[in-house]
């Protein structure tokens, strides 16, 4: 192709990328993953929805259900959207694939909200990178490695795994920094003496210096 003059891409500007990077702090990437917990009445699937900031990748756990019902769809979006709820404060693009379970319904709530839907084409899961890569996080960092019962204790595995991610994590898309840090105590650095936060039973780490940790910085 370019032997013969034509660019095998679309020009700078045009492409994908460069949407997504020119309109991160506009955009909000959502998905549901599954997960499989073991009832005493035999195996159960769990899809949990979660909405991602592009540019912070800062991630909302919305809801954690075995019945991703119409009705359950229109109240997540009726949650993300009332008075007091900031995650999609100042976001205008919602990136979403062809699932029918994001409902004509849940899009409609969002579009009164002010935020418009980005459906992809089908079977594309390249274009919604951010999300798939969290779900492949999540998994392979946390649940992999759990055996849960119901939709309660997946939660609170996913919300504990959220607080490693968001404050304790380093991110190499976001140049190998930690999101939302925690910010240093007032009592000095003592630098001979490394400490270890452990969470779902040491399965989650986060090593630092004593004096360094403390509460955690406004989104």
């Amino acid at each position: 192709m370019r032997r013969l003059g034509f660019r095998p891409d679309p020009q700078s500007g045009s492409r994908w990328s460069d949407f997504l990077d020119q309109n991160k702090a506009a955009i909000v990437a959502a998905d549901f993953f599954t997960y499989e917990a073991w009832a005493p009445q035999g195996p159960r699937t769990l899809y949990a929805l979660f909405f991602l900031q592009h540019d912070t990748r800062k991630v909302h756990l919305a809801g954690v259900t075995e019945h991703p019902t119409g009705a359950w769809m229109a109240q997540i979006a009726r949650n993300l959207t009332m008075d007091g709820e900031d995650f999609l404060k100042g976001r205008k693009i919602l990136i979403l694939d062809r699932d029918t379970k994001f409902t004509g319904a849940f899009r409609s709530i969002l579009k009164g909200a002010g935020v418009h839907c980005l459906r992809l084409p089908a079977r594309s899961p390249d274009l919604n990178a951010f999300a798939e890569r969290w779900v492949r996080s999540v998994k392979e960092e946390c649940l992999n490695h759990l055996i849960l019962l119901g939709p309660l204790s997946l939660i609170k595995a996913i919300k504990e795994y959220l607080e490693h991610f968001h404050h304790e994590r380093a991110h190499q898309g976001l140049g190998n920094t930690i999101p939302f840090p925690l910010t240093p105590k007032s009592v000095p650095r003592e630098t001979s003496k490394l400490q270890r936060k452990s969470r779902l039973g040491g399965l989650l780490n986060f090593y630092h210096w004593q004096g360094e940790i403390g509460e955690k910085l406004a989104a």
